[in-house]
């Protein structure tokens, strides 16, 4: 849905931060309706983006609900670990209320990861960077 209205090479990497919640908030939120299939939501991630090279999904224990061969998924508790300290250093009650909790994005060469959480799904995604 983004991807066919903003050309990602000429927005601000704010900008692109903000983009990037909206869609995990909105894929996380799917998750959330019983009537979805985990595949489906990986799957509309990479046809959203096709800078995404891989997707997990975790539970609030750090379990992997899914992961896709761009990701493994004995990294699931690191993914949790991650947002549940960002958390604590942001809000303490981020938790209670899914708008509160943090997008953190994580810049390495020419790879992002992004992990966001909403209610009890935690979602990350590694991607390339725009050139």
């Amino acid at each position: 849905m983004f991807s066919k209205l903003i050309n990602f090479t000429n927005i601000t990497s704010k900008l692109l931060i903000q983009l990037i919640q909206l869609s995990i908030g909105y894929i996380c939120c799917l998750l959330l309706n019983m009537e979805v299939e985990i595949n489906d939501v990986i799957k509309s991630v990479y046809k959203k983006d096709p800078s995404v090279i891989g997707v997990i999904v975790v539970d609030e224990s750090g379990l992997c609900l899914e992961s896709d061969k761009g990701i493994p998924e004995e990294t699931a508790g690191l993914f949790a670990s991650i947002i549940n300290h960002s958390d604590l250093i942001l809000k303490p009650n981020s938790n209670q209320n899914p708008e509160l909790s943090p997008v953190v994005q994580i810049e390495a060469g020419s790879l992002i990861i992004v992990v966001k959480r909403v209610l009890n799904i935690t979602m990350g995604i590694l991607k390339n960077k725009a050139s």
